[in-house]
């Protein structure tokens, strides 16, 4: 991405359903995830996976292609947990963050990593809360931010941007 030329994601509006993915599908989600993971690193590498993340209609196409074939806010929730069990320190990529607890959970997640990669996890973390300060407060427009998953990458050290907000 060069600044003098960002690259315009856009916005997917998606309506609330309610359930849960069946129990049997999610294995099936997961190798699915993994294999496109794995193709991708191996074709175009970590950053141009993260870019595809960060874009909401690829990150649909992603949760259609693996399994979740309806189009719905759940399938966001349900992709954002599925990659941070398929991703590893491996990868150079990880998820962090999501619905709930998990949401609140980043910045003992953020210091776990610290464990496996040389990074500013307190900068990591304050980046991250005010992240999550600016999505209630200005870009939701006084709503509760639904899910927080911040896909980050990792590889290098690097440990910016790309926060993906939903």
């Amino acid at each position: 991405m060069n600044a003098a030329h960002p690259i315009v994601i856009g916005a997917a509006d998606l309506p609330l359903h309610w359930g849960k993915v069946p129990e049997w599908l999610l294995p099936i989600m997961k190798r699915m995830a993994r294999a496109v993971i794995d193709v991708m690193l191996i074709e175009w590498g970590e950053d141009t996976l993260l870019e595809r993340l960060g874009n909401p209609f690829w990150f649909q196409g992603l949760s259609n292609i693996i399994g979740m074939d309806w189009n719905s806010s759940g399938s966001t929730t349900v992709l954002i947990s599925i990659l941070r069990q398929v991703l590893k320190p491996d990868d150079g990529l990880a998820v962090v963050g999501g619905k709930g607890r998990m949401a609140t959970a980043t910045p003992s997640e953020l210091r776990n990593l610290g464990k496996e990669f040389d990074l500013d996890i307190e900068g990591l973390i304050q980046a991250s809360k005010l992240a999550a300060r600016v999505d209630s407060s200005l870009l939701l427009d006084g709503h509760q931010l639904y899910a927080w998953g911040k896909p980050r990458h990792l590889w290098r050290g690097w440990g910016g941007g790309n926060t993906l907000n939903i």
